[in-house]
């Protein structure tokens, strides 16, 4: 049943059948998606190699297996719905989970704020956006920025 989520056919079917629900729940996805991609953009320095690499042999894995597993723990107790990832850390794991959450969620937020100040320096200088100030607080790290 679990191997079944990975049929784009049946999302489809399920966006159907669920409809406003639905839409809901593939805004969820959409959102997991989004933020790996600005993890994703926030490493493109790395280059092309090293990034496919670590996709299909760490993190790829790791997600798919995480993901199928909540759908496993769902399946197996339907009451785990409210917080699945939460429900299927051993009792003794939860407190080092949490700072590994909170931890992960900084380094995203930070990604965040590096890429939204990338697309809107890119914006002023092709004229779409209007000007701000921008102060450069380090002469040796040029994302080290100041917006007044």
């Amino acid at each position: 049943v679990i191997f079944k989520a990975l049929n784009p056919w049946k999302a489809m079917d399920h966006l159907i059948k669920t409809k406003k629900q639905g839409f809901y729940q593939i805004g969820s996805v959409f959102l997991s998606v989004t933020g790996l991609e600005a993890v994703y953009a926030d490493l493109g320095y790395f280059g092309r190699w090293p990034i496919r690499f670590s996709w299909f042999v760490l993190v790829f894995p790791a997600v798919l297996l995480n993901y199928l597993g909540q759908g496993a723990l769902i399946i197996l107790y339907p009451t785990f719905i409210d917080n699945p990832f939460y429900r299927s850390v051993p009792h003794w794991a939860l407190t080092p989970m949490l700072v590994c959450s909170v931890i992960a969620a900084t380094i995203a937020s930070q990604s965040i704020i590096s890429g939204s100040f990338s697309l809107v320096s890119q914006a002023i200088a092709m004229g779409f956006c209007v000007p701000f100030t921008v102060i450069h607080t380090s002469r040796s790290i040029i994302g080290q920025i100041y917006v007044p």
